[in-house]
């Protein structure tokens, strides 16, 4: 026990939140914590519960600060970054948020951390399920047969992007009996060299010389795009009679829009605006808070939170209006985030879990604060 845990044990009140933990006696609020006083709680509770921790705040400066003090802790620390959405037609686009979220979503879903800390953003952004990350997750072994007959196929199929040489996450090459992947998930890209079709060795390797580092026995890839589709022809078909059902005299650009997608997919190409059919490729996405439903709760000022959301969802709406205006979105594709009363939801329907972090000592506890 460190220094830190042992006096924290000498506090009433957090010997009375840790029995209330203990007992389901929760939602919870705890007045009057500063910055560190919030890490040094959350993370004693973590070691003497052994219990995995959760941390909810309104931005990502926050985030940033307690990973870092989590961390320095000792604790393994993961944040989600929220992400940009691709809903304009555009040939390109950066998908480096969208690797680190799927590394974090990847860990949580397989229970690989201490803590996880979200900005209310990224938290309320769509995703896709845990079961369909770990049903598109691809585990290798050292030593045994390949799991699928076509590897290049597979990874495809979890948006994975073909390339010569790999440059970055998300990309994967293969030459002959040797495939170079970097996953979602991993610091550094992985190298398997395949005997046939059984995996004979997977090591780490540097993507600059190209020369091999530490190996190792097994590795688990998850997938590389939060948005995928299992059948190209199905979705073509679903935003054709999209279009088809469009009416009123302005909805010539957005059917025109949907249309040439439709002609994308019908010949075995990629949508450049592949997130705004999330309503069609996901009827019940997910997000942040499906991955985290056995863990320990907290949510940091949420007066903050409500704040954020607000803003959050006001820009949101904000964004859809002008993409309708531009014919990028239509009516039956307006749907990219959990609503704001779905939040309130979520954080009811977590009460067994949830502790609240507040820093005004004048702010009580009274009844349903959410």
């Amino acid at each position: 026990m460190s220094i830190y845990d042992a006096g924290l044990q000498k506090l009433p009140a957090f010997c009375s939140l840790q029995e209330d933990i203990r007992t389901g006696r929760l939602p919870a609020a705890v007045t009057g914590l500063g910055h560190i006083h919030k890490t040094l709680w959350m993370h004693a509770l973590h070691t003497m519960l052994h219990r995995r921790t959760v941390l909810l705040v309104a931005d990502e400066a926050e985030a940033t600060r307690m990973q870092e003090d989590l961390t320095a802790l000792g604790e393994r620390v993961l944040m989600l970054p929220a992400r940009d959405l691709s809903l304009r037609q555009v040939e390109s686009t950066s998908r480096e948020y969208e690797q680190l979220r799927l590394g974090t979503l990847a860990n949580m879903a397989e229970g690989r951390y201490d803590c996880v800390i979200a900005s209310v953003d990224a938290a309320l952004q769509y995703t896709l399920s845990p079961d369909t990350l770990l049903q598109r997750t691809l585990d290798l072994q050292a030593g045994t047969a390949l799991p699928v007959k076509d590897l290049a196929a597979a990874f495809t199929a979890a948006g994975y992007e073909r390339a010569t040489q790999i440059e970055g996450a998300g990309q994967f090459a293969i030459r002959g009996g040797i495939v170079d992947i970097y996953p979602a998930a991993s610091t550094q890209p992985i190298r398997i060299e395949l005997w046939g079709d059984t995996v004979d060795t997977i090591s780490y390797f540097d993507r600059i010389t190209q020369r091999r580092t530490d190996q190792i026995d097994s590795i688990s890839i998850p997938p590389a795009a939060e948005i995928m589709y299992d059948d190209g022809a199905m979705l073509a078909t679903k935003i054709a009679a999209l279009a088809a059902s469009l009416r009123g005299r302005d909805v010539e650009k957005q059917r025109e829009s949907l249309l040439r997608d439709v002609e994308r997919l019908r010949s075995g190409r990629y949508p450049a605006s592949l997130d705004k059919y999330i309503p069609l490729i996901y009827p019940q996405p997910a997000c942040f808070f499906d991955y985290c439903s056995d863990s320990l709760l907290f949510v940091s000022e949420i007066g903050k939170i409500r704040e954020r959301s607000r803003t959050f969802h006001w820009q949101l709406q904000e964004d859809i209006k002008g993409l309708i205006a531009e014919g990028e979105l239509c009516r039956g594709l307006m749907e990219f985030a959990l609503p704001r009363d779905m939040l309130h939801r979520n954080l009811q329907d977590r009460r067994n879990t949830s502790t609240i972090l507040r820093p005004n000592i004048n702010h009580h506890f009274q009844g349903d604060v959410w």
